[in-house]
């Protein structure tokens, strides 16, 4: 079997974005996120750990990620929503917060993959 093989170095602020775009695609196409939903989450995920070590949709980190995407707070709130209804956001009813679902989140510095795609009969 051919493999297919691809290193791919991105700065810190893009290593997340390029990260959910890889794995994107592999969702069933109605949990798949837009373009903007990508962005969105990634620029949670990029957040410095300080700004969101109580809760990585605090107040302060919505705000930055608003002002970094250009988003109003209704935006904002429609796209947090669709990520939920998908199942990548979740509340933790224990903390009373928003997460990100583990599977999304990347190993710190190098993150590799194996996909195996199968042609039934």
């Amino acid at each position: 079997m051919k493999i297919l093989q691809k290193r791919i170095i991105e700065k810190s602020s893009d290593y997340y974005n390029r990260h959910i775009r890889i794995i994107n695609g592999i969702f069933h196409p109605a949990c798949q996120m837009t373009n903007k939903e990508i962005e969105i989450l990634a620029s949670f995920m990029s957040l410095h750990k300080e700004l969101t070590k109580d809760s990585l949709f605090n107040t302060q980190a919505r705000k930055r990620v608003m002002a970094d995407l250009n988003l109003i707070p209704a935006g904002l709130s429609h796209h947090i929503r669709n990520l939920r209804d998908k199942g990548h956001i979740f509340k933790d009813e224990r903390l009373g917060v928003l997460k990100i679902s583990d599977y999304l989140f990347p190993e710190d510095d190098v993150q590799n993959y194996k996909f195996q795609l199968v042609r039934g009969k």
